[in-house]
C-alpha cells in the first residue's frame, strides 16, 4: 500500500468513526475535524471531475448515506400517489 492510499484509509476510516457517532459531517466552523471535511470535499471534487476509482467512490457513497439527511424547510414534497420521487432545493433525492 503506498504512502497516499494509507492515508486516504486513514481520513476514510476517521470520518466513518465521526458519522456513526455524530450522524453527519463534522462542523466547518469546528477546527478540530476541519481536516476531514475538507478531505470529504476534495473527494467530491474528484468525483465530479471523474478522477477517483469505483472502489474508492462506492466508499465515499456509502458514507454519504451513514448521514441523518434532515427535512430542508423549502423542500418540493409530493403526494403519495405521484409516481415521482421528492426532490430537496439542492436536487438530493429525499
Amino acid at each position: 500500500m503506498t504512502k497516499n492510499e494509507t492515508k486516504w484509509e486513514y481520513n476514510y476510516l476517521k470520518l466513518y468513526e465521526y458519522i456513526l457517532i455524530h450522524k453527519q459531517f463534522p462542523d466547518k466552523k469546528k477546527e478540530e475535524h476541519r481536516g476531514l471535511l475538507n478531505w470529504w470535499k476534495y473527494n467530491k471534487r474528484l468525483i465530479k471531475s471523474k478522477n477517483i476509482d469505483n472502489v474508492r467512490l462506492q466508499r465515499l457513497i456509502a458514507l454519504s448515506e451513514m448521514r441523518l439527511k434532515r427535512q430542508p424547510s423549502s423542500h418540493i414534497a409530493l403526494s403519495p400517489t405521484d409516481n415521482h420521487l421528492s426532490e430537496d432545493v439542492d436536487g438530493d433525492i429525499l
